[in-house]
């Protein structure tokens, strides 16, 4: 990022969903696309569901879903601490109590979890190495939203397939990546 004019200020306040997301944009990033994503996981959370954001960046996903629903808890997992610090701002505007902010690589801060509900894996590429983990934190009925980059979903499904204890519920392309890729969820069930 490059200020061409104006003020030199970097940090801003995003609004949405009627939450407020404050971020430095040459720091941290920000997808507009994911817009109807977002928006999604507010319709689908349950009541009373323990949800583990294994990628939470400044909490784009948990701060909505804990805004707008009524789960227990999310578990906000971050590893860079830039968008950590950026995570337990934006807890504290919009005023969420259930929302707890975890610093570490989701691969090992999962030790100590409950058994998640629902999981949301909101990173790419190679998404497909976090899944090991994720299943870790599952049980029977655990809904796992995987994000990923492809440009051929068949080979992706095929590579998640391999993974027997997962059944595919739907698959939704989000947006363009690029010429060749784009944004795809799997919505899988630990059965």
């Amino acid at each position: 990022v490059e200020i061409i004019a104006g003020v030199k200020e970097t940090e801003i306040t995003h609004h949405e969903l009627g939450c407020k997301f404050k971020l430095d944009v040459t720091k941290i990033m920000w997808s507009k696309g994911n817009h109807a994503e977002r928006q999604h996981m507010i319709h689908i959370a349950k009541p009373n569901e323990i949800i583990v954001d294994m990628f939470a960046g400044i909490s784009y996903w948990s701060i909505p879903i804990a805004k707008h629903t009524k789960v227990k808890e999310i578990i906000a997992i971050e590893k860079n601490p830039v968008s950590f610090y950026y995570l337990k701002e934006n807890i504290r505007a919009n005023y969420i109590s259930n929302v707890t902010p975890v610093l570490g690589d989701c691969r090992t801060a999962i030790a100590n979890l409950p058994k998640a509900d629902r999981i949301i894996m909101g990173y790419f590429p190679n998404t497909l190495k976090f899944l090991p983990a994720a299943l870790k934190i599952s049980k029977k009925g655990t809904e796992i939203h995987f994000h990923d980059i492809s440009s051929d979903i068949n080979k992706l499904k095929k590579a998640i397939s391999k993974y027997k204890h997962l059944k595919i519920k739907t698959i939704r392309e989000v947006k363009d990546y690029s010429p060749s890729k784009r944004h795809v969820v799997f919505d899988l069930v630990y059965k």
